[in-house]
């Protein structure tokens, strides 16, 4: 039978996670989501068709949407987009019936959820507005085009013509009323219920909230505590941490005394990391055939089922890593501020060790991948801090050129530290051994900001006078850093506190640099190194 080489998307992704107050809203935006996908997923598998990306043999979620509930089965794996071979003339059918399936299984969600409304007090006046929305969920997009024999233009064409599709929303006019208030968290939706109803003690500030976001808050209790065997097996595996006992490093919560005698997490800041592959369609490029397609997503599963939960494992008694979602190369993972990069430069790692074998070492731009990080005030909006975490992977990739960090650091005064570099560049060993050799409430602790104020009216940027060249430029901060070095003592053996001045002058060679982005540096990382360092290992009550 000749087939054809089908891509289908389901969305938003990012946008609808990040809509959370809490750690277990936005893991439940992203499991519903994963768990509408295998739903769609299952139409096409039942039907005999073979799966590219992902495979589906021995996936958790998978498993657990088919009634085979598994420990792993609760952390959403299923990415939004897959690939697979149907038969052709039937492309259309097999997406419509896709479709059916999905909005089946979300309607039963939306009714159990529904169920869980009424309990909190809704009325049945507000039912065809729940309804009405949760129809509008999610966006579906699919693209098909028939196999010619030739694997990798195949692959190449239907990423073409999928990228053209999306272009082509199919737009329909949202039936809301004129003036009604919005859901606080998308902006878009208007409210289920009215003030009385969200001033319920059991939605503790959550809202208010449009349709598919009670869904979130509900869906837990609601709908999959029925797929496990008893509710005590179900919250067992579930337990999440929330966004305090994230910042204060474990489950238990590592307190101080503030000075009205209240127990607080010692460093209240806590992180979102948002990491992504880089030049992963490049590497599809290079699949000469359908196996080779396989084994590469084998692969790809391989790190997000498993491999992630491993490293997140080596930091679980150390901090209280919290993984909302591993979707193939795409993770989302919080933790302590002051662990943010050990934990990024953990899973970039081993996101290489996993797809080493497809990574060429001789090409000049090689597989690699970015990582985002936001770091907040765990009283800070969650839904800001995601966002912000996927803005910083997106200057990663677009501004450090790829194989790279950035961060977006949040001080509660309103002042915004950016920093960021390449994996490979001085700028990760310096920070840990300055950190290492930085005392907390010591002299010491004044040398980011000493270093600084000496350097901020030099206006540092690629844009600046033209008439300086980063040569000279560099050597004005190096003379500055040396000034301040002089007067600021830092802990350490003579042995580190050299080795920290060679890891300075080579990374002010990699800031300064005239190949520009591609050196993965700006002239202002170099004092905001110094200033991530104090504002994300420093005690509780700095600023």
């Amino acid at each position: 039978m000749e087939k054809s080489l089908m891509k289908v998307q389901i969305g938003p992704v990012q946008e609808f996670i990040a809509q959370a107050r809490s750690t277990r809203d936005m893991w439940a935006g992203s499991y519903l989501l994963s768990w509408l996908t295998a739903a769609a997923m299952k139409v096409f598998k039942d039907a005999g068709c073979e799966f590219v990306f992902p495979v589906l043999d021995d996936q958790p979620l998978y498993k657990m949407f088919n009634g085979d509930p598994t420990d792993a089965g609760l952390i959403p794996t299923l990415p939004n987009v897959f690939m697979l071979l149907v038969p052709q003339g039937k492309e259309k059918e097999m997406a419509d019936q896709a479709r059916f399936a999905l909005k089946d299984e979300l309607k039963k969600i939306g009714d159990a959820c529904w169920e869980g409304m009424l309990k909190l007090g809704a009325s049945e006046d507000w039912k065809n507005r729940w309804d009405t929305q949760l129809v509008a969920f999610p966006i579906i997009n699919w693209h098909a085009v028939e196999e010619t024999g030739n694997w990798k233009a195949d692959v190449e064409q239907l990423g073409k013509e999928m990228a053209a599709r999306r272009m082509t929303r199919d737009f329909e006019q949202w039936g809301g009323e004129a003036g009604a208030s919005k859901d606080v968290l998308s902006g878009k939706e208007e409210i289920i219920g009215g003030e009385k109803f969200w001033g319920n003690d059991s939605w503790k500030g959550a809202g208010p909230l449009g349709a598919m976001n009670c869904v979130k808050r509900l869906f837990p209790e609601a709908y999959l505590e029925g797929k496990f065997s008893s509710k005590k097996s179900f919250w067992s595996e579930m337990s999440m941490y929330n966004t305090r006992d994230i910042a204060a490093g474990n489950r238990e919560g590592i307190k101080g005394k503030d000075k009205n005698d209240e127990d607080k997490p010692v460093n209240p800041y806590m992180a979102v990391i948002a990491m992504d592959g880089d030049r992963m369609g490049k590497a599809l490029k290079q699949l000469k055939d359908q196996s080779a397609h396989t084994e590469f997503s084998q692969t790809l599963a391989q790190f997000a089922k498993t491999n992630v939960m491993r490293v997140l494992t080596q930091f679980k008694f150390q901090q209280s890593a919290q993984l909302v979602y591993a979707g193939g190369d795409d993770v989302l993972v919080m933790c302590p501020a002051d662990q943010a990069l050990a934990l990024a430069k953990a899973l970039r790692d081993e996101f290489i060790d996993t797809m080493k074998a497809y990574i060429d070492p001789e090409a000049e731009e090689k597989m690699d991948a970015s990582c985002g990080i936001a770091v907040g005030h765990y009283k800070f909006p969650l839904q800001r801090i995601v966002e912000e975490a996927r803005k910083a992977e997106s200057r990663a990739k677009n501004d450090r050129g790829r194989g790279a960090f950035a961060m977006s650091l949040f001080k509660r005064s309103g002042e915004i530290i950016h920093w960021g570099g390449k994996w490979e560049s001085p700028a990760l060993e310096l920070y840990r051994l300055y950190t290492k050799m930085a005392e907390p409430d010591t002299a010491s602790s004044r040398f980011p900001y000493a270093l600084a104020e000496l350097l901020a009216p030099y206006r540092l940027s690629r844009e600046s006078d033209a008439a300086v060249s980063m040569d000279q430029l560099r050597e004005i901060v190096k003379k500055e850093y040396a000034h301040v070095r002089s007067r600021q003592t830092l802990v350490g053996s003579e042995e580190e506190q050299k080795k920290m001045d060679e890891l300075a002058a080579s990374y002010l060679a990699t800031v300064f640099s005239e190949k520009g982005e591609k050196s993965g540096g700006i002239p202002t990382d170099f004092s905001n190194l110094f200033l991530a360092s104090a504002f994300m290992n420093r005690q509780r009550g700095e600023n």
